[in-house]
């Protein structure tokens, strides 16, 4: 190691794992100055979320996760190599209910906070964090340590974070508040501020401390503190609800340009109104966990019915700088919810996308990207007729085998299509569904668990291999995804 340049340590750093960055630091001071800023670039707090377990450490077998503040006020220089930050808690069934802390019954419902920041506070934060030996890792998010972290880290980019579920303490019911994460928030959206203001990518996750069956998922209104923030560009939200209709302020504005939301089987009204508000945006990824559960015994529920095209008209005028969008749908359980087949989903015609003139990639559901007869599966008009010129990936998901001979006929005039209508496509991928039951067949747990898989007859087979070689004569790669006869793949899966 000491024969190589600087600059290769620099290099190798960032593939070495945390462990052995510790260990290096602690070799020499020339190790220590070169391989510190690796040791700190990207930070994962794990922990327990539990309050009869206190820990919450940076690793197994690394110091304790509340030196962190200690160690920045000590150097400062070190919170400058932090890039990105991400709080994992771990959650287990039979958790004890958290209960509001008493900083939190001081500020009332604990509803997000709007007032700046003042030295004050942060002086209290830090003798709170000073008396409190089990307050930093109790109720991470609620309490002074990882406010005050976020307030040191100037040039951090990438923050991933959970937000507890619904909690029922001391006669209070709602999402559960985090006072002094949302002062830091609030804050970071006035630039002058100097809080956050390199931070660009954003992740939100659920945490639950009790076990339950289904997250009830991030309310909408948690989001609009930090969709104000000046620098961020991507979020990312796990699961994402509605409990207010009139969350949103009236003149919205945000210059997010990358928005991934999976959304509960419960319609968001607001959602486009949160994209018109979102003026630069060039990436949209929607997913919707569709199904209800059915489990054995229990009466049959149908399936959430799902309407894409809601968002249709926001997006279309989005259209100049959008580039890419996807929106899917995913089973969670393939047993206890219910399968795809001819009729489920129904067909739901998103609109028509040849004026998206700088769309580049699109992955959604055949049911949705083209526009049907009703009651059969006769395409009112050819795929081709619905995609955009400047087309280079696209992306058909849950297929279904008992329609795929309409779907080859409609990539058959696609690959036709390709040297006049779309010379810059590269990428055609199709996904079958994992869960295809017969059409009329009752469910799995209506027949006992039990039910024939729909298999892939050789004529199905032949013509997706015939689509290989017919978009390969044009330079586009086609790969068919999806399990077939004795569980094999077939095509140039990636």
């Amino acid at each position: 190691m000491d024969r190589l340049p600087p600059e290769l340590h620099i290099r190798i750093g960032r593939y070495l794992l945390i462990d052995d960055l510790y260990r290096l630091v602690l070799l020499s001071k020339y190790y220590y100055s070169t391989f510190t800023p690796e040791l700190y670039r990207e930070i994962q707090v794990s922990g327990r979320y539990r309050l009869l377990n206190t820990d919450f450490r940076l690793d197994k077998i690394g110091p304790p996760a509340r030196c962190l503040p200690y160690a920045i006020d000590e150097n400062p220089g070190l919170a400058g190599f932090v890039r990105s930050l991400e709080l994992v808690p771990f959650v287990y069934p039979g958790s004890p209910k958290i209960k509001l802390s008493r900083a939190l019954q001081e500020t009332g419902r604990g509803d997000l906070l709007s007032r700046p920041l003042t030295r004050q506070m942060i002086q209290r934060w830090q003798k709170e964090l000073e008396s409190d030996q089990r307050l930093d890792s109790c109720q991470p998010l609620r309490n002074p340590w990882f406010a005050l972290l976020l307030l040191r880290l100037k040039n951090l980019k990438r923050l991933s974070v959970f937000l507890p579920c619904n909690e029922h303490g001391y006669g209070q019911n709602g999402p559960a508040p985090t006072p002094r994460f949302d002062e830091v928030i609030s804050s970071a959206a006035c630039p002058e501020s100097g809080i956050l203001t390199r931070l660009t990518h954003l992740t939100f996750k659920e945490s639950q401390p009790t076990n339950s069956y289904k997250p009830l998922g991030i309310p909408l209104a948690r989001l609009i503190p930090f969709l104000e923030i000046p620098s961020l560009r991507h979020i990312r939200v796990t699961r994402i609800t509605e409990q207010n209709e009139q969350a949103l302020p009236r003149n919205f504005n945000s210059r997010v340009t990358h928005i991934d939301v999976e959304q509960c089987d419960k319609t968001v009204t607001q959602l486009p109104q949160l994209l018109m508000g979102c003026s630069e945006l060039e990436s949209f990824t929607w997913t919707l966990e569709e199904s209800t559960p059915h489990r054995f015994g229990y009466p049959h529920s149908p399936g959430f019915h799902w309407e894409p095209n809601r968002a249709y008209d926001s997006l279309y005028k989005l259209r100049s700088t959008l580039r890419h969008l996807s929106i899917t749908s995913h089973i969670c359980d393939g047993i206890s919810y219910l399968h795809h087949e001819v009729e489920y989903p129904q067909p739901a015609y998103f609109g028509s996308l040849c004026d998206f003139p700088v769309l580049e990639t699109l992955q959604m559901r055949m049911v949705n990207l083209m526009p049907f007869q009703p009651g059969t599966q006769l395409p009112v008009f050819p795929l081709w007729k619905t995609l955009p010129s400047s087309l280079k990936f696209l992306s058909i998901d849950n297929c279904l085998k008992q329609t795929s001979n309409t779907l080859c006929d409609e990539l058959e005039d696609l690959a036709v299509h390709c040297p006049t209508h779309f010379s810059q496509l590269e990428e055609v991928h199709i996904a079958y569904s994992q869960y295809e039951k017969i059409n009329g067949q009752q469910c799995p747990a209506c027949q006992g668990w039990s039910y024939s898989n729909v298999k892939a007859n050789p004529a199905l087979v032949a013509r997706l291999l015939a689509l290989v070689y017919k978009f390969g004569k044009h330079r586009v790669s086609f790969s068919p995804f999806g399990k077939f006869k004795d569980g094999k793949y077939i095509g140039g899966g990636k």
